[in-house]
C-alpha cells in the first residue's frame, strides 16, 4: 500500500502537482521497519507472535530498555498489542521522543495476560501535534500499526537525523573522551517541495560544508570534526527560508591528554600492571574481552576489584569511564563501586551504585579523586561492564616489565640459541643500567642494549654451550635500578656422542632390540597397554650394554595422560631375571605437553640388558651406555619343534642359527637320544650377523612306534640362552598297509555307500 502511494506521490511530483495531505499508513512490519522507524534494545521482527505480516516482539522486561522509534506521526495512532506469553504480565507503553531519549509518557495499554492461546487487543490514542513517540516494549508484541504522518510543508523544510532516528532541536552530542580530529555525520533532510538554502556555524568545533542547497526530497550529510582540545559549542543550522526555525546541536567532546592513563581493552587483554583481586570468598575475577572487562558474578557485595597499578592524580582530579550492562538478564542490577587508596591497602570509596546501566548501551561515569596522594584505583562490582578509564599518569619513571617461563633446551649436541625475549619499559622515563645474567656459564646471554628508552623495547638470547656433557642447569636474572628483578630457569642435556644416541627417526625398534607392544611413528616411540606382558605395559629390550662406573643414562620423553608410566629394568642373566632402577611415573605424568629429559643414574659398572616398560608415554631420544662388544645373541630359526608325524620311511627338518649380537658366537648342538634323532652339525661359532644351517634327522629302522629326543643348541657363552627343539615322529612298517583316516576322508579305494 505504501509503495502504491510513494509511487503515486512521485507522479504528482514529476506533474507539478503539490500532494497536500499526509499519508495514512499501516506497517505490519513484514519488510523490516518503515523509513524513518528504527529500534533500541533487544526486540525481534519476525513471524514469531506476529498477527500478520512478521510483527515486532520482545521477551525482555524493561522499562527503558527495548523500544521502537517511528518516524514524526500525528492525530490516531492505532495498533494491536498481545502479551508475551503466559508467564508474565505485559505491558506496551508510549512515550513522546525527545531525539535523544524518553519524553513524556503518551499511553499504556496497562498489563496484559496471556492464556495458553493469546488475544490481541486493538489499541489507539491521539497525537496531538506531529512528533516522534518510542513504543516500549515488556514481554510484549505488537503488529499492524495504523498511524498518519506528519502533514508535508509547503515549500522547503529541514529535519535533522543521527543516523535513522530523527532529532528535534536543541539537540545534544557528546564526543565523548576522544582524540583530536574525531568525526561526526548527522544527516540534513528537505522533505519540502521546494530547494532549501542552509548555513551552518559553529565556534570550536569544525563543520564541513558551512553553506548547501538542499533540493526538494533531498538530503547531505553534515560532518563535524572534534577540536584540538577539550570544548563545548552550538551548531546553528540557519534556513533561508521564511517560517524556518534555525536548528541547534549543542555539542562537547574531552580530548584525551596524551600523558594520562587511558584504557580501551582493545587488544581483548587486562593491561600489564592491572589486577583482578578477590577481596571476598564470593563470585569470580574481572575477566578481558575485546574493548572492555566484565565482572559477572551475581553477589550483592563487592567480591572483586580490578585495581589500576601505580598512578599520579591532581587534587579533584575527574576520572572518567564507560559502563554498561553484563547481559540482558533481568535477574540481576548492574552496579560498580570506585575506590582509591594511597598505600595500596587502605581503601576509601568516591562512588558507588551506579545501578541504571543498559545492556548493549555504555553510560559515560565519572568520579573525582579528592586528594593527591591517591597512588591507585580500583573498582568492584557485579554484573557489570567496564570500559575507556581515563585519568591519572602514570609516573615519570621508567617500569620495566618482563616475564618468562622456565626454558628447556631439550637434548642438544650443538649449540642451541632462545628466540629472542622482549624486556618493555612501559614507564615515562628511560630505563638505564639494565643487565641480564646466567648463573651458568653454560648458558650464555646477548642482550642488546643495557637502557631502554620510555616506552620502547630492547630483547635478548640466551644460547646453551654444547660444550660440556650432560644435564645443564642455570637461572636467567632481569634486572635495572629501581625495578623488581626477574628471573626464570633454564635447562638443558649435552649428547654424549661417544654414547649410544637412540632416535627412533626410522620409525622403528632399534637393530637387535626386542619389542613388545611400543610403537613407532614421527620419529618417537609411544608405550600403551598391551595385553601380552605380565605388566600389561610396552616393553623393549635391548641387546647387551656396557656401563662403566658413573655412567648415566639420559631419556627425553614426556607423557600422555595423568596415568602415564615409565621404567627401567636391567638385567644380567640375559633376560631372565629383571631389577627396577628407576621408576619415572611422577614425572611423566607431570610433563604431558613438552619434553623432559630424564636421567638414570647409580648403575654399577657391568653388563646389562635394559628394558623399557611404558604406557601411555613417548620416547624421543635415549643417549648413554654402549652395547657390549663381546656379546652375541644366539637366534634359532624356524622357533617351532620338529614334528615329523606319522611316518614310513626316515626325513630330516633344517634349522638356522644366527649370531645377531655382537662378538663370536660359539656353542654345540646335540641330541638327547641320537639313536632316533641325528643333528648334522655339533658344534658352531659364528661372527656378528653371520649364520649356519643344521639338519635333525629322523633315525628309520624296524624299530617302530613313537620316536622322541630334545635337540639342544647352547651357546658357550651363556647357557640361559639355550635354545630347545623337541623332535617326534611316529614310525611305522612301510609294507603293511593301514588306514588311519588322518586327512578326515575315505580313500579312493573304499566304498561307504553313504552309511559310515
Amino acid at each position: 500500500m505504501r509503495r502504491i502511494t510513494l509511487i503515486f506521490a512521485l507522479l504528482l511530483s514529476l506533474m507539478g502537482v503539490r500532494q497536500a495531505n499526509a499519508e495514512t499508513l499501516t506497517a505490519n512490519f513484514n519488510s523490516g521497519l518503515p523509513e524513518g522507524w528504527s529500534l533500541v534494545g533487544d526486540i525481534s521482527n519476525s513471524d514469531d507472535r506476529a498477527r500478520s505480516g512478521k510483527g515486532l516482539w520482545t521477551s525482555s522486561k524493561s522499562t527503558t530498555d527495548n523500544y521502537v522509534i517511528t518516524e514524526a506521526v500525528e492525530g490516531t495512532f492505532e495498533f494491536y498489542a498481545r502479551a508475551y506469553n503466559k508467564s508474565y504480565a505485559s505491558t506496551v507503553v508510549i512515550y513522546e521522543y525527545t531525539g535523544s531519549g524518553l519524553g513524556t509518557q503518551l499511553f499504556t495499554t496497562g498489563s496484559m495476560y496471556s492464556s495458553s492461546t493469546p488475544t490481541w487487543s486493538k489499541y489507539s490514542f491521539t497525537v496531538e501535534e506531529g512528533t516522534q513517540v518510542a513504543i516500549v516494549l515488556n514481554y510484549a508484541a505488537i503488529d499492524d500499526v495504523t498511524y498518519t504522518q506528519k502533514e508535508q510543508a509547503e515549500g522547503p523544510a529541514l529535519t535533522v537525523y543521527d543516523g535513522t532516528t530523527k532529532l528535534t532541536s536543541p539537540y545534544s552530542y557528546d564526543f565523548g573522551l576522544t582524540t583530536s580530529g574525531t568525526t561526526k555525520e548527522f544527516t540534513l533532510k528537505n522533505p519540502g517541495t521546494a530547494a532549501l538554502d542552509v548555513s551552518i556555524s559553529a565556534e570550536d568545533f569544525e563543520v564541513s560544508p558551512t553553506t548547501a542547497n538542499i533540493s526538494a526530497g533531498g538530503e547531505l550529510t553534515l560532518k563535524v570534526t572534534m577540536p584540538d582540545a577539550t570544548a563545548n559549542d552550538v551548531i546553528t543550522i540557519t534556513p533561508d527560508a521564511e517560517g524556518l526555525e534555525s536548528f541547534v546541536i549543542n555539542v562537547s567532546g574531552t580530548v584525551r591528554d596524551e600523558n594520562k592513563l587511558f584504557i580501551d581493552f582493545a587488544d581483548g587483554t587486562i593491561p600489564t600492571g592491572w589486577t583482578s583481586v578477590a577481596i571476598g570468598s564470593y563470585g569470580s575475577a574481572w575477566s578481558a574481552r575485546e574493548g572492555y572487562v566484565s565482572q559477572s558474578g551475581g553477589s550483592s557485595s563487592y567480591e572483586w576489584a580490578f585495581q589500576s597499578p601505580k598512578l599520579n592524580f591532581t587534587e579533584g582530579e575527574t576520572l572518567l569511564f564507560q559502563t554498561s550492562k553484563y547481559n540482558s538478564s533481568t535477574w540481576y542490577t548492574p552496579s560498580i563501586k570506585v575506590e582509591y587508596s594511597v598505600d595500596g591497602s587502605t581503601w576509601t570509596t568516591i562512588g558507588s551504585a551506579f545501578t541504571d546501566d543498559v545492556y548493549g548501551t555504555w553510560t559515560q561515569r565519572s568520579v573525582n579523586i579528592p586528594t593527591a596522594d591517591a597512588k591507585y584505583i580500583r573498582f568492584s562490582g557485579w554484573y557489570v561492564n567496564l570500559t575507556n578509564i581515563y585519568g591519572g599518569e602514570l609516573p615519570m619513571e621508567p617500569n620495566m616489565v618482563f616475564s618468562a617461563e622456565d626454558y628447556n633446551f631439550g637434548m642438544i649436541s650443538e649449540e642451541k640459541t632462545t628466540d629472542a625475549y622482549i624486556i618493555k619499559n612501559e614507564g615515562r622515563a628511560e630505563l638505564t643500567d639494565l643487565t641480564v645474567t646466567s648463573s651458568n656459564a653454560n648458558f650464555v646471554v646477548a642482550l642488546d642494549a643495557n637502557s631502554i628508552d620510555a616506552n620502547s623495547t630492547t630483547t635478548f638470547t640466551v644460547s646453551m654451550k654444547a660444550d660440556a656433557v650432560g644435564a645443564q642447569e642455570g637461572t636467567i636474572t632481569v634486572s635495572a635500578p629501581g625495578q623488581t628483578d626477574v628471573t626464570f630457569n633454564v635447562i638443558g642435556y649435552v649428547l654424549d656422542n661417544s654414547k649410544l644416541v637412540i632416535t627412533f627417526d626410522d620409525n622403528a625398534a632399534p637393530e637387535g632390540w626386542e619389542n613388545t607392544g611400543w610403537s613407532f611413528a614421527n620419529g618417537v616411540a609411544t608405550g600403551s597397554y598391551t595385553s601380552s606382558t605380565t605388566s600389561r605395559n610396552s616393553e623393549i629390550i635391548t641387546p647387551a650394554v656396557e656401563v662403566a662406573e658413573g655412567d648415566v643414562l639420559a631419556i627425553e620423553a614426556k607423557g600422555n595422560g595423568s596415568y602415564a608410566e615409565l621404567y627401567v629394568y636391567t638385567s644380567t642373566d640375559n633376560g631372565a631375571t629383571w631389577t627396577k632402577v628407576k621408576d619415572f611415573n611422577s614425572v611423566v605424568r607431570a610433563n604431558t605437553t613438552d619434553y623432559t629429559v630424564l636421567i638414570a643414574d647409580g648403575f654399577e659398572a657391568g653388563t646389562y640388558k635394559l628394558k623399557f616398560e611404558g604406557y601411555s608415554v613417548s620416547v624421543n631420544t635415549i643417549n648413554g651406555f654402549n652395547y657390549d662388544q663381546n656379546a652375541p645373541v644366539l637366534a634359532v630359526d624356524p622357533t617351532t619343534d620338529a614334528a615329523f608325524g606319522k611316518v614310513k620311511a626316515a626325513g630330516s627338518k633344517t634349522y638356522t642359527i644366527t649370531n645377531s649380537g655382537t662378538g663370536t658366537l660359539a656353542g654345540t648342538i646335540t641330541s638327547s637320544a641320537p639313536e632316533q634323532f641325528t643333528v648334522s652339525e655339533s658344534e658352531f661359532s659364528l661372527g656378528a650377523g653371520e649364520s649356519m644351517t643344521f639338519d635333525i634327522t629322523l633315525v628309520f629302522d624296524e624299530n617302530y612306534g613313537e620316536k622322541s629326543a630334545t635337540i639342544s643348541v647352547v651357546p658357550s657363552y651363556d647357557e640361559a640362552a639355550a635354545v630347545e627343539i623337541n623332535a617326534t615322529a611316529t614310525t611305522s612298517d612301510p609294507n603293511v598297509w593301514d588306514e588311519d583316516f588322518e586327512e578326515g576322508t575315505l580313500a579312493t579305494t573304499w566304498n561307504n555307500e553313504g552309511k559310515w
